[in-house]
């Protein structure tokens, strides 16, 4: 019987083939799926709204006097993120009339799980999210 090739080189056996056409197709699908990288060549690209976001909040009063007009406050992971570099971190102002906007917030890493953020206003919450 033959072998069907599939969008991203996976083999499909036909219905009713046995272990001499099965077990090849079998084994070469295991190779190419530990290989695969979601490039978009080997398989398909992940779609970034795809990736699960989580989210913590600096209340205003979590902010700590730094220097030079600069607050810090020194933040740890949700559990179930391992290595901070492995995630994009973005901050999002969550109060008052920029509630919602974007900002580029300085962040230095402690750990793997921790990292210092500066502020230069410290009335404001901040929403960071970690994809």
């Amino acid at each position: 019987m033959a072998i069907t090739t599939l969008t991203y080189g996976s083999q499909l056996p036909a219905t009713g083939d046995k272990g001499t056409v099965f077990f090849p197709a079998l084994e070469a699908n295991i190779i190419k799926d530990d290989a695969h990288n979601h490039e978009g060549t080997n398989s398909p690209s992940l779609n970034p709204e795809a990736i699960t976001a989580r989210t913590a909040t600096i209340s205003s009063g979590d902010w700590n006097v730094e220097s030079n007009g600069l607050y810090k406050d020194t933040i740890t992971v949700p559990t179930g993120i391992s290595e901070i570099d492995n995630h994009i971190i973005l901050f999002k102002i969550a109060s008052g009339t920029d509630d919602g906007c974007f900002v580029c917030l300085r962040y230095e890493r402690l750990t793997a799980t921790t990292f210092d953020v500066f502020i230069n206003d410290s009335s404001v919450d901040v929403k960071i999210i970690y994809r």
